[in-house]
């Protein structure tokens, strides 16, 4: 099912501040599929960022402090 809607997305927005498998299955799916991809990465989780994650050119990476800096940057983006 997953991949299927990876499939079928024009942009991928992918929650980072966590380490998962999972995602980063995803992840590399999606960049191979040709993808845009955003990466939201939580500067207060008390994590570090995946180097594989932060030093891919064919990800962006938004790095925010609260929910409300996330909402204003997708809402930017709708408007594009």
């Amino acid at each position: 099912r997953d991949v299927v809607w990876l499939k079928s997305s024009e942009l991928i927005v992918a929650e980072v501040s966590v380490p998962s498998l999972g995602i980063g299955y995803e992840l590399g799916l999606a960049e191979s599929l040709g993808k845009k991809i955003i990466c939201l990465y939580d500067v207060n989780s008390n994590k570090t960022l995946s180097a594989m994650i932060e030093g891919n050119k064919n990800f962006e990476i938004v790095k925010y402090n609260n929910i409300k800096e996330v909402l204003e940057y997708l809402d930017r983006l709708k408007q594009l």
